[in-house]
């Protein structure tokens, strides 16, 4: 089951020398740079994505579908200031086209300001991204705190669509997250049963069944996921991160996380996944340079800091672990443990 995962990684790997060379030579090459950021991003390089499509940006300074292509890695970058620059600019330089429209709602959504993230959404009413709008309008009525208004509006594009995943993902996602687990694993059991081949709702249900502490069955799950998806290395990574936590098996611990780097190599949170195991397995000089990898990609991720702030702090470099928690901390104000890791004395 392994040997498809790495064939697909050696060959994502030649293309990108290959299209590499080509993209040197052809610098005006739109298809072919974008070609080559869409592998570094099925490889877990979204730093180098992000500067190719930078440097296009700057080759065609009026091409809407660059400003909103660097917007919405703004977005998984956290980088706010940025994503409304570029989405604004791609709405200007395509005023009749949806796209910067919903990306503006996600980007308020991503912040969790809800009331504004909802005025975007309700600016579309119909088109090809209209499914989307529904989905993530119920999110953000949820978090506004109408969750029958919400679970309503799921529950009937559910019926309307029984055999789309994204809906049942969605209403499991919002019940995770305020906390009804059982129900959230009841929707995914259910969904399953439509839909067993779906590699997605395994782990969503796995990643339930961790939080309920049902060891047993997550790792089930996610070994379902491996399965159908033999390239998920969220899947390897999701196993091998759970058993570097509970300290449990750490040569199988290895073995998923390598498999997972393998397939995305530049991953921030493999990154810090493997950085994390070599602190369980008593090399704090190893994980300090897969950390600072990592903490490179993410500098503002509040648990990823909060390892690489450890690892300092266990190598004796305090106010470096300091400034890290502090860095963090201040992108993500209610952290608590964040918060209790700065009250720590030398």
């Amino acid at each position: 089951e392994i040997m498809p995962s790495l064939v697909g990684s050696e060959m994502c790997i030649r293309d990108r020398h290959s299209i590499q060379s080509f993209t040197a030579h052809h610098p005006d090459a739109t298809k072919a740079h974008q070609y080559l950021a869409a592998l570094y991003l099925k490889m877990g390089g979204t730093t180098q994505a992000y500067r190719i499509y930078q440097g296009m940006a700057r080759q065609h300074p009026d091409n809407p579908e660059i400003a909103l292509s660097l917007g919405i890695m703004d977005i998984e970058r956290h980088n706010w200031p940025a994503a409304q620059s570029n989405l604004q600019r791609a709405r200007d330089l395509a005023p009749q086209s949806p796209a910067p429209i919903y990306y503006l709602g996600r980007l308020y959504e991503a912040q969790g300001h809800w009331a504004e993230s909802l005025q975007w959404y309700q600016r579309i009413h119909s088109g090809p991204l209209y499914a989307e709008v529904e989905l993530h309008s119920a999110r953000v009525e949820y978090q506004l705190g109408d969750h029958k208004k919400a679970l309503t509006r799921l529950q009937t594009l559910a019926t309307a669509h029984p055999k789309e995943a994204q809906i049942p993902l969605l209403q499991a996602d919002l019940l995770q997250g305020s906390g009804h687990l059982q129900q959230a694993l009841q929707i995914l059991q259910q969904a399953l049963e439509r839909l067993p081949e779906n590699a997605e709702l395994w782990y969503a249900q796995g990643a339930v069944q961790e939080q309920l502490h049902d060891f047993p069955a997550m790792e089930k799950s996610m070994h379902q996921v491996i399965q159908l998806a033999p390239d998920n290395a969220q899947a390897y990574n999701f196993l091998g991160y759970s058993l570097v936590e509970r300290n449990q098996n750490l040569s199988e611990a290895s073995t998923l996380l390598h498999q997972a780097i393998e397939l995305e190599p530049e991953n921030p949170e493999i990154l810090d996944s493997i950085g994390w195991l070599h602190h369980r397995q008593g090399d704090n000089q190893k994980a300090l340079e897969y950390l600072q990898k990592a903490h490179q990609a993410l500098p503002d991720d509040p648990e990823l800091s909060m390892h690489l702030g450890r690892i300092l702090w266990a190598l004796g470099k305090h106010q470096e672990a300091r400034n890290v928690w502090q860095q963090a901390l201040d992108k993500n104000p209610n952290d608590t443990p964040l918060r209790q890791e700065l009250t720590r004395q030398p």
